[in-house]
C-alpha cells in the first residue's frame, strides 16, 4: 500500500495549485455570477421593504424686528433670537396636536425643523415626511397655526413668507448603486468560497499525485485536447470526437494516447492477458474515450481486436463510431438468454476493428452481467481475438464494473485531472485488487501540463478536452457492418 496517500478516515487536505483552482473557478464562473446576482436582488428587495421613503419640503421666511424700519443689523439680531424660539414653537405639543387634527392622524410621522441661514435674516422651515403629499399638508398646517402660538413666544418679530413651500427632493434612501455593491460583495464572497473548497478537494491534480496518493502505478498520461476545432463548431456545439483515428487530433494528443496504449499492451503481453476492462471511479473522466482509443491503437499494431461496450445502462461506443444505422439489441438479448436475429459481432473496415455494441439501456444490468452468460461470451471471444477491450460503467456509480472485474483478465483505471477524490480512487483500486482483473496501472487523463519531454521534445498548442457521458454523442469515425458469428441459444 502507498503510505504517502490519504490514509485513514479523514484523509489529507488538497494542495493549493493555482492552475487547477483557476480551472475550477472558471468552470463555475457563470454559476457564481448568477448566484451573486440572486443574492444582490434578494438584498435589494429586503432593503426596499425595510427602508422608508421620504419627501423634503421647505419654505423661507424673512425675519425683521418691529419698529426698526428694516434695519439690517436689528433684523440679523432678531433672526438669531427668533430661530431658537421658532424651533420651540414648531415642536411644541400644542402645534403638533393642531397639525395632527388637520391631517386626521393620531401620530405625526413628519419631522419639522427650522434653521437660520448664516449671516442673513432668513429662516428656513422644513418638513420631512414619508410622502410628498404628507409633507406638503404638514408644512401648510404648521404655517397656518404657528402664528396662534408664536405670539406668546416670538413677540417682537415680524415673519414674512419669502419663498412659498416647495418639494425640493424625494428619496428612498436606497440608491441603485447599492445593488451593484451588493452584487460585487456577494460575488467576492462566493469566489473566495469556491477557491477555498477547491483547495480542500483532495483530488489528483498532477501526475506526481498519482504516484504519491494512489495505490497503483502510473501507466500513461493523456494530454488535454480541444473539443472544438473551429468557431462554427463551438457555436453549433459540434464536438470533435477525441479518437486517434480522427484527422483533427493534434500530434501531441495522439502520441500521448499511443504511448499509454503501448505500455498497456506490453503489460498485458507480459501477463498473458487477452481482455482488459477500462473503468473509472466516477462519470466524465473519459474512460469510454480511452477504451475506444486503446482498441484503435491495438488494432493499428496488426492485432485482431474487439471493443466491447458493457456499460449497459448508458452505452456510448456505438455513437463514437457512428454505428447508428439500426438498433443493436443482440448483446442485450444474449445476456438475457433470449434468441436474437442480428449478428452479435460487427466490424469497422476503416479501422480494422471488431465491436460488440449495444444501443438499449438496461436497468437490471447487474443481473445480466452476473448470470454467467457474459463469462461464456468472453471465453468465446478469447478464442477469436488477440485482445478484448471492455468499456465498463464507473465503479462509483453501479456494481456492474465489479461483476465485469470477476471475468476480465486485467483492468486499467482512468483518472481525470482534478476530478475524483484520491481516497475514492484508492477504494476502487482496492476492490479491483481483490478481483480477477487486477489493475495494471492508472492512466492520468486530461493532463493540462503534460511534460513536453515525454513527447520527444516537441512543442504543441493546448486546448480543451471533452469527456465520458458528456462526450459528443452522434460523432465518430467509420461505419459498423454486421459481421461475425452470433452467440446465444
Amino acid at each position: 500500500m502507498n503510505t504517502n496517500g490519504p490514509q485513514g478516515a479523514g484523509g489529507t487536505l488538497g494542495s493549493f495549485d493555482i492552475k487547477t483552482i483557476w480551472r475550477d473557478v472558471r468552470g463555475q464562473l457563470w454559476m457564481l455570477i448568477l448566484a451573486a446576482a440572486a443574492v444582490a436582488m434578494l438584498f435589494f428587495v429586503w432593503r426596499a421593504k425595510t427602508t422608508r421613503s421620504s419627501a423634503y419640503i421647505s419654505t423661507t421666511y424673512s425675519v425683521t424686528a418691529k419698529g426698526t424700519n428694516n434695519d439690517l443689523f436689528s433684523s440679523l439680531s432678531m433672526a438669531q433670537t427668533t430661530a431658537g424660539q421658532f424651533s420651540q414653537v414648531i415642536n411644541s405639543p400644542a402645534l403638533r396636536t393642531l397639525v395632527m387634527e388637520d391631517l386626521g392622524v393620531k401620530q405625526l410621522n413628519s419631522q419639522i425643523s427650522s434653521e437660520i441661514i448664516s449671516e442673513t435674516n432668513l429662516l428656513v422651515l422644513s418638513v420631512t415626511a414619508p410622502t410628498p403629499r404628507e409633507a406638503f399638508l404638514t408644512i401648510k398646517s404648521v404655517m397656518k397655526h404657528y402664528p396662534d402660538i408664536s405670539d406668546f413666544m416670538v413677540g417682537n418679530a415680524i415673519m414674512r413668507v419669502l419663498v412659498p413651500p416647495t418639494v425640493t427632493s424625494t428619496s428612498s434612501h436606497l440608491p441603485w448603486n447599492s445593488l451593484i455593491k451588493a452584487f460585487l460583495a456577494a460575488f467576492a464572497a462566493l469566489l473566495v468560497l469556491a477557491v477555498f473548497l477547491s483547495t480542500l478537494k483532495d483530488s489528483i491534480r498532477t501526475a506526481k499525485d498519482v504516484t504519491e496518493k494512489l495505490d497503483t502505478k502510473l501507466i500513461g498520461q493523456i494530454c488535454h485536447e480541444k473539443k472544438y476545432h473551429s468557431l462554427m463548431a463551438a457555436l453549433l456545439g459540434r464536438r470533435t470526437p477525441l479518437l486517434i483515428n480522427h484527422s483533427a487530433m493534434s500530434f501531441r494528443y495522439t502520441e500521448s494516447v499511443q504511448k499509454a496504449c503501448r505500455k498497456i499492451q506490453n503489460q498485458m503481453d507480459s501477463q498473458g492477458a487477452k481482455s482488459v476492462m477500462v473503468t473509472s471511479y466516477m462519470e466524465n473522466e473519459g474512460k469510454s474515450t480511452v477504451a475506444a482509443n486503446i482498441a484503435l491503437a491495438f488494432a493499428r499494431s496488426g492485432k485482431k481486436v474487439i471493443l466491447v461496450d458493457l456499460d449497459l445502462r448508458r452505452p456510448s461506443q456505438y455513437r463514437f463510431f457512428k454505428v447508428t444505422d439500426k438498433p443493436l439489441t443482440a448483446l442485450g438479448r444474449a445476456l438475457q438468454g433470449k434468441k436474437y436475429d442480428q449478428e452479435l459481432i460487427g466490424y469497422i473496415p476503416s479501422d480494422e476493428l471488431y465491436y460488440l455494441f449495444n444501443t438499449n439501456d438496461y436497468n437490471r444490468s447487474t443481473e445480466m452481467l452476473t448470470n454467467g452468460r457474459m463469462a461464456a461470451i468472453l471465453e468465446y471471444l478469447k478464442d477469436q481475438f488477440d485482445y478484448i477491450v471492455i468499456d465498463t460503467p464507473p465503479m462509483g456509480a453501479v456494481a456492474d464494473a465489479e461483476a465485469i472485474a470477476s471475468i476480465a483478465d486485467v483492468s486499467v483505471c482512468v483518472v481525470r485531472e482534478h476530478c475524483a477524490m484520491a481516497r475514492d480512487i484508492n477504494d476502487m483500486i482496492d476492490v479491483l485488487g481483490d478481483c480477477k482483473a487486477k489493475p495494471i496501472g492508472c492512466i492520468f487523463n486530461d493532463e493540462h501540463d503534460s511534460p513536453v519531454k515525454n513527447l520527444g521534445g516537441y512543442g504543441y498548442s493546448k486546448g480543451r478536452y471533452g469527456y465520458g457521458y458528456h462526450y459528443g454523442y452522434g460523432y465518430g469515425y467509420g461505419k459498423g457492418y454486421g459481421y461475425g458469428k452470433g452467440y446465444g441459444k
